[in-house]
């Protein structure tokens, strides 16, 4: 019979995107032993961002590819270990909380933070599935469909970001539905794409069904009319990837994690930060901020744990006494 690989350390992280990498670097360079667990990219939906201009540092903006892999090299540097794994469950085993995983590992350690995000939803619509749709697709993507006409459906941030880099070879369709874009729409970005002739804005506007052939996307339907494309990003929302959690940490109606004022969890050592928990505030730089904080409120709860592991002993010692 196989035995379980087990792999323990001081901080598990559930989540390499920004708050996941940033918990990471913060956690490590305090002098923990730190291991990510990730199971699609370093970056999470950051990463498929063209071009991010408002965060702090980079004038000239930065792709969110560009700045996963300077997260991830920064991690690596302070030690941290990142595993390809799909987290899917969350267990308590006295002081000990364990991550495991859908290949059969279990990760341990007496803190975790779970920063796993979003995972992209679909549209529900006929012709899905279909190799020329892609959800929160990461930028490299784009250059595979130079020259032809797209739709990107979505009024926020990566929807905007995704038509203004797409705008650079194609036309491209924007769908929303409202009258406009989103108020998650960064001013400055929305100014960008209400300037660009090269998109189109198709507003009060759904997708209604993908016509495709032999696979391959030939045209979208919309309750406005039909686009021809060859291919369609789709930004609209994401659901939290805390199903398999759940049982162990409470969720609000949506599914997000719920968490007090320390960013800890309804399970003691398990702390949640970005866009997975109740209070999120769907920035990259919120989500950093919450990784550095959350590392000091998971030192607390450490020291503490060494605290009440020091009395326990100093009482049993003094028992033994004759």
């Amino acid at each position: 019979m196989a035995t379980t690989q087990e792999t323990s350390a001081d901080l598990v992280v559930v989540g390499a995107g920004p708050a996941g990498l940033s918990t990471a670097v913060f956690g490590a360079s305090e002098g923990l032993d730190t291991i990510v667990l990730e199971h699609r990219h370093v970056g999470g939906q950051s990463a498929s961002s063209s071009q991010i201009e408002n965060y702090y540092g980079f004038p000239d903006g930065i792709s969110g590819s560009e700045l996963a892999e300077r997260g991830r090299a920064q991690a690596e540097r302070f030690g941290v270990r990142i595993a390809q794994a799909q987290a899917r469950a969350l267990r308590s085993e006295g002081e000990r909380r364990v991550v495991e995983t859908a290949d059969g590992r279990r990760f341990v350690a007496p803190a975790v933070v779970l920063a796993c995000g979003l995972a992209p939803r679909p549209l529900g619509v006929p012709g899905e599935p279909c190799e020329d749709v892609f959800y929160g697709a990461h930028a490299s993507v784009y250059d595979r469909f130079s020259g032809t006409p797209v739709v990107v459906v979505g009024a926020a941030n990566s929807a905007g970001q995704a038509a203004m880099k797409l705008s650079e070879t194609c036309e491209v369709s924007l769908v929303v539905r409202g009258g406009g874009l989103s108020d998650a729409m960064s001013a400055y970005l929305s100014e960008q794409v209400l300037r660009n002739a090269r998109i189109a804005i198709r507003r009060h506007a759904a997708i209604t069904r993908f016509v495709t052939k032999s696979g391959r996307l030939l045209r979208v339907e919309t309750t406005t009319g039909v686009i021809p494309a060859g291919a369609c990003f789709v930004f609209i929302g994401s659901a939290p990837d805390t199903s398999w959690c759940s049982s162990a940490c409470m969720t609000d109606e949506r599914g997000y994690l719920r968490i007090n004022a320390q960013y800890e969890t309804s399970l003691p050592g398990v702390f949640a930060v970005g866009d997975v928990h109740e209070n999120s505030r769907g920035r990259i730089a919120a989500a950093v901020g919450e990784g550095s904080i959350a590392v000091a409120f998971v030192q607390e709860y450490l020291a503490e744990l060494r605290s009440v592991h020091v009395r326990r002993d100093a009482a049993m010692a003094e028992a033994r006494l004759p």
